[in-house]
């Protein structure tokens, strides 16, 4: 888990935040079609904008209408996908009391909702590109999906600060993704309900001390927010009763009598009821939950995390090196010096990269050795 972020299990709560704000947009994913697309792709640019500053903003830029004809804009078409888009609560009316400035005719100014953001983000990531990067940073930057995805890796300033095109086609693209998993996250909760009861698989309580025991204390750590450290060590007791502990935190798991049901209970005084299963000569037990926190949300954790890696990969791959490289990376975009500079100046980058390369010099190593068993075999 990266530094700036004390534990998978508080990253999971900042994850949980955003769906239940993302959720409240139901036509965050709308296809808007081309023009209002293009009319909505302006209002990152400032706070606020009214129909007047938008049609000005397009009127001598050609569109494409759906029909995939080239044509200038006229006023009552902006106004018409404007009042399109506010009724798909996509941008808002702008409370008076929160403009800057004032006219003597008074027009309605519109803001982009977390909504139109989303809708950009996720299915017109390239009218962001087209767009002054800055400004969506320095005028929207208090968003909910950047303080989840971008902040806890990048500084404001870094954002606001780079100039090339490499980095923010990445760091857009991964944004983008993003925003899919929320989607498919939100559209399961919906489908599958968010609090319907889920068990799940935690260990066979008759392979205990055998050569799972690393991977169930793993388990219970991961699904009951225990961080165990290396050297914990897990033990049966008597014949109903396992504790897994280590120097600063212990858990008791007991089976009932007739080993139909189980409690585990933790050193900080928390109870979790758990149920059993016969399978041959297997004793299963299993953690009582809900489909929101014990499926749902710890897949998109997941996904997110294999999307960041992604991006810290690609930021890594892009730092230019020199003539000396092999050909298999030569031919490839690569990170402006300046923007190079900016992002080995930020700490949490920084971090971003070191934690990257910890999870990949791990793995690597396991294939190396996988590796020298199959030549001595």
């Amino acid at each position: 888990m990266h530094p700036h972020i004390t534990s998978p299990w508080e990253y999971t709560k900042i994850l949980e935040q955003c769906i239940s704000s993302v959720s409240e947009h139901p036509n965050r994913s709308a296809d808007l079609g081309p023009v209002a697309s293009k009319i909505l792709g302006q209002f990152p640019l400032g706070e606020y904008f009214s129909t007047y500053n938008i049609h000005n903003m397009l009127k001598n830029k050609h569109m494409i209408n759906d029909k995939g004809e080239s044509y200038h804009i006229a006023y009552k078409d902006v106004h018409k996908r404007i009042r399109r888009l506010d009724s798909l609560d996509l941008i808002e009316r702008v409370p008076e009391e929160h403009l800057h400035t004032r006219t003597i005719h008074a027009p309605i100014f519109y803001r982009l909702t977390l909504g139109g953001l989303f809708n950009l983000l996720y299915k017109n990531r390239d009218l962001i590109l087209d767009t002054d990067k800055k400004k969506i940073f320095q005028c929207h930057g208090e968003s909910i999906v950047f303080e989840t995805f971008i902040y806890p890796f990048f500084e404001k300033s870094t954002l606001v600060g780079i100039k090339g095109s490499f980095f923010p086609e990445i760091i857009f693209s991964y944004l983008s993704k993003c925003c899919e998993i929320i989607d498919d996250t939100v559209a399961g909760l919906a489908k599958d309900g968010g609090h319907k009861v889920v068990t799940i698989p935690l260990f066979n309580w008759n392979e205990v001390h055998g050569d799972n025991d690393r991977a169930t204390v793993k388990t219970i750590g991961d699904e009951f927010k225990i961080d165990f450290t290396i050297d914990s060590k897990i033990e049966k007791i008597d014949s109903r009763t396992v504790r897994i502990s280590d120097k600063h935190h212990s858990v008791n798991i007991q089976v009932n009598h007739k080993k139909k049901s189980a409690t585990l209970t933790s050193d900080n005084g928390r109870t979790y009821d758990l149920t059993t299963e016969k399978l041959g000569n297997d004793f299963i037990l299993r953690k009582v939950g809900t489909f929101r926190h014990d499926i749902a949300l710890p897949v998109m954790h997941y996904r997110v995390q294999y999307c960041l890696l992604n991006l810290a990969f690609s930021i890594i791959m892009g730092v230019r090196i020199g003539r000396s490289e092999s050909d298999f990376f030569a031919v490839r975009p690569v990170l402006d010096a300046e923007d190079f500079s900016l992002l080995s100046h930020d700490a949490k980058t920084l971090d971003l990269i070191e934690e990257t390369e910890k999870a990949y010099r791990i793995r690597h190593n396991l294939f190396v050795k996988s590796k020298k068993t199959i030549r001595t075999a």
